[in-house]
This record gives C-alpha cells, sequence and structure tokens, in this order.
C-alpha cells in the first residue's frame, strides 16, 4: 500500500470516526443548525474513500486483508453511542419485560410504567422516554427477544452496558456476513474486493455497528443460509433460515424463489426445517392475544407513518391534484396485495420456465421491489440489498446505501419535517442508476468481474 493509499484509508477512518463519535442526534432529539449538512459531508466522504481504496492499483485486495481491515473498523466504533436512533432503548426495554418474567408482546409500555413497582423492575422514567413507541406493542420476533434478554441481564439497569452487550452480539453477526459473503463471492467467481461495499460501507457501519439495528443479524442468517445452500446443505441451510425469520419476518417470503434454482424435493427440505423451526422459537412466548397485539401495532405503524417512501409518496402527490386528500390508505392494501401476488407467482413460475443458475437475483430483485413500494423506508431497511447487489452483480443496492442518508433530513427540526426535494432527489438518482445499470452491459462503474 502506497503513501496515496494509505491517506485516503486515513481520511475513511478519521471520516467514519466523526460519524460515530461526533454526530449526537439522540441527546438533541434533532440535528442543530449545519449539522445535517456536515454529517452528509463526511458520509460523501467516506464513500469517496471506499471508491478510491476500491480502484487503488497499489493494493492487493485479498480475503484476509480485507477482512482484518473490517474487522478493525467495527472494534473502533465499538464504544460509540447510538447516536443516530433511540430504539434501542425500546430493545432493552423489552429485555427488562423478560428478565422479570413478563411477556413482551402482551403488555403496552404505557401500561407498565404505570405499575406502582415499576421502577423497582427497572422501568425507570428516563428508559422510558428514550424511546417513541409507548402506545405499542412490541413487535420483534424471538431471535431479537432473547438477545434484548441477555443485554438487561447482563447490564443489570446500567443503559451502556446493555448497549455494549447488544453491539458485541452485533459484532459476532458481523464477522459472520464478512465470512459468509467473502465465500460466496469467491464461489460465484466475483472478485474478492467488492466485498470492500460491504466491509467498508457508512450505510452497514452506522447502522449496524453503532446503532444496533438488528437487521445486521438477519442479512447474517441469511447469509448463512445461502452459504449452506451453496455447499447442499439444505436442513442447515433451514435453520439459518428460520433464524433469520425470528429476526425479521421478511425472510420467509425468500422461501418460494427456492424453487427457481433448486428441486422441489431440496425446497421441501429447506422450507420445512426453516417453518419448523420457527414455530418452535415462537412457543416460548406464545400467548392467545399476541397475532391481535401485534396486528394492532403494525396496523397502526403503517397506518399513521410514512417515512421516506419512493412509489407511495408519488401516489400520494398524484391523489392530491386529482381527489385533494391522500389515496394512500386506499392504494396501499392494493399494493400489498399485488406484490404478494407477483412473489407467489414468479416463485412457481419454475414449474414453467428453465431453472436459474442464481438464488441471488430473484431474491434481490424482489427485496428492490418491495423496498421501493415501502411506505414506511428507513435506511437500514435496505442493507440487505448490499450483499445480494454484490452476489447477483447489481450495484443499485450499493449507490442507494450512500442516497438514503438523505432521508435523515427529517431529523433537522423537532416535528421531523421531510424535506421532500431530497427525498425527491434521492429516488430520481435512484432510478437514473436502476436505468443505466440495466442498459449498460459493461458495467465499468464499480468494476464488475
Amino acid at each position: 500500500m502506497n503513501q496515496k493509499s494509505l491517506f485516503w484509508l486515513a481520511i475513511f477512518v478519521t471520516s467514519i470516526l466523526f460519524l460515530g463519535y461526533g454526530i449526537n442526534r439522540v441527546t438533541y432529539k434533532y440535528f442543530t443548525p449545519y449539522s445535517f449538512e456536515l454529517f452528509l459531508g463526511f458520509i460523501g466522504v467516506t464513500f469517496a474513500c471506499v471508491y478510491k481504496l476500491f480502484h487503488s492499483k497499489s493494493i492487493e485486495w485479498n480475503f484476509k486483508n480485507i477482512l482484518i481491515l473490517g474487522i478493525g473498523v467495527r472494534v473502533l466504533l465499538f464504544w460509540a453511542d447510538p447516536n443516530l436512533s433511540d430504539d434501542f432503548y425500546r430493545f432493552i426495554w423489552d429485555g427488562t419485560l423478560i428478565k422479570n418474567g413478563i411477556n413482551p408482546f402482551v403488555f403496552l409500555p404505557s401500561e407498565v410504567i404505570e405499575w406502582p413497582n415499576a421502577k423497582e423492575l427497572g422501568f425507570t422514567q428516563e428508559l422510558y422516554n428514550g424511546f417513541n413507541s409507548q402506545q405499542y406493542y412490541s413487535v420483534y420476533p424471538p431471535v431479537n427477544q432473547t438477545l434484548f434478554y441477555l443485554s438487561a441481564l447482563i447490564g443489570n439497569d446500567n443503559k451502556y452496558v446493555s448497549v455494549l452487550v447488544l453491539r458485541f452480539f452485533i459484532f459476532l453477526a458481523e464477522l459472520g456476513s464478512l465470512f459468509a459473503l467473502g465465500k460466496l463471492l469467491q464461489r460465484q467467481g466475483i472478485s474478492i474486493e467488492n466485498l470492500l461495499w460491504y466491509a467498508l460501507n457508512p450505510l452497514i457501519l452506522l447502522e449496524f455497528t453503532v446503532n444496533l439495528h438488528f437487521e445486521s443479524i438477519m442479512v447474517a442468517f441469511m447469509l448463512g443460509a445461502l452459504y449452506m445452500l451453496e455447499h447442499k446443505h439444505f436442513a442447515k441451510s433451514g435453520i439459518f433460515w428460520a433464524l433469520a425469520i425470528c429476526t425479521k419476518l421478511i425472510p420467509i417470503i425468500y422461501l418460494i424463489f427456492l424453487l427457481k434454482r433448486y428441486s422441489v424435493k431440496q425446497w421441501l427440505i429447506v422450507g420445512g426445517t426453516a417453518v419448523g423451526i420457527t414455530l418452535l422459537l415462537f412457543i416460548p412466548f406464545w400467548n392467545p392475544v399476541i397475532p391481535n397485539n401485534i396486528q394492532d401495532s403494525l396496523d397502526k405503524y403503517f397506518g399513521y407513518f410514512e417515512f421516506n417512501a419512493g412509489i407511495p409518496y408519488l401516489i400520494k402527490r398524484i391523489g392530491y391534484e386529482y381527489y385533494e386528500y391522500s389515496i394512500l390508505f386506499r392504494v396501499m392494501p392494493v399494493i400489498k396485495k399485488l406484490f404478494i401476488g407477483f412473489v407467489v407467482l414468479y416463485g412457481i413460475s419454475a414449474f414453467l420456465f428453465k431453472k436459474l443458475k442464481s438464488i441471488y437475483t430473484p431474491i434481490y430483485y424482489t427485496a428492490l421491489i418491495y423496498f421501493l413500494l415501502a411506505g414506511i423506508l428507513h435506511p437500514w431497511y435496505i442493507t440487505f440489498l448490499i450483499p445480494l447487489g454484490l452476489l447477483s452483480k447489481n450495484y443499485a443496492g450499493v449507490f442507494w446505501s450512500g442516497l438514503i442518508f438523505l432521508s435523515y433530513s427529517a431529523y433537522q427540526t423537532e416535528t421531523y419535517q421531510e424535506n421532500m426535494w431530497l427525498i425527491g432527489l434521492e429516488f430520481i438518482a435512484l432510478f437514473a442508476f436502476l436505468i443505466i445499470e440495466k442498459n449498460k452491459k459493461n458495467k465499468t462503474v464499480f468494476k464488475l468481474q
């Protein structure tokens, strides 16, 4: 590595450390004047540094040195506060419920805080005020709840210790993701330096290591499931798939795409194992009121909130032009049904058309369509697109991982008002990239092999 490459690496490390330790939206509740512009500037610098390192001719990248670099950056960020999100307060709250033998799916936080012994049980006003879902039942699946419990148990009412415990689990998951993704890239014959776009991606580093979002655990289990598939360990793949489902429910829809690549027998082994283990993992939390409680929270969340929505915002704008009111509440249920119909038809089309060589492509495009249609799209939601894109030789996920930070413009004010010009810029640029990438057979922008 020559001096120029060392310079870009030093700038990258300095920038990501500033983003990890220097920006604090949780304390101030919103970005102070000019700090959002500063935040975006450093995001741009970090992406530019990764691009320079990726294209550096003085570095002979191999799996080992990328792995060491990725681990090293995550270690440097290990002690940071989750400074761009307050979700971890809810994680600790749910873990404290389980610690006290209380089912987290049964009681609202607003109910628990009123209990006479709430403070003695660890439900402090500070913890309660830290998150914004006091009127929502928990919707986090069993794997999450288990890790929440361990963080509350080990933390023992110490918020910072609980945060470090959660980060330790995410750190382990990230090690697994880096290893599995690197091996899968090599198996696909894709140049290993592509791993840099995951190992050093600012979105991955900030939203996983720093802000403790559990998409990190889901991504690790899904990459484990895909790794096992590549080695034809179908039962083991089903186990990893179940763990992914029990972290974030969305991976269950990807099971049908195995029919596009594998036999019905192999699909039944993976799918049967995944569904069976998923049901087993939910048993300890089962209570007759749970389905209604979870549905109630989901209905409130997706019914009352909109954030960084691409196509839904366009539909909303059209509705105002013709009807003078938002038509999303009528259109979104239809879109949801159409999407499910698309997934089912595309999956079973394997019986009519030739099998695909790669399982990554259909999962990638399905996830991409899902996110484009989502009414709520926080930046960390799209993280699975990054490894999927690398494995299917599509780079829209990497490109979007930089653009999506524009959505943080909503946090410039206490009322969380979105800047629709920036949201529009995000999606216009994304669609332009998708068109260019689709039409350009020789994809040289990111040095595809």
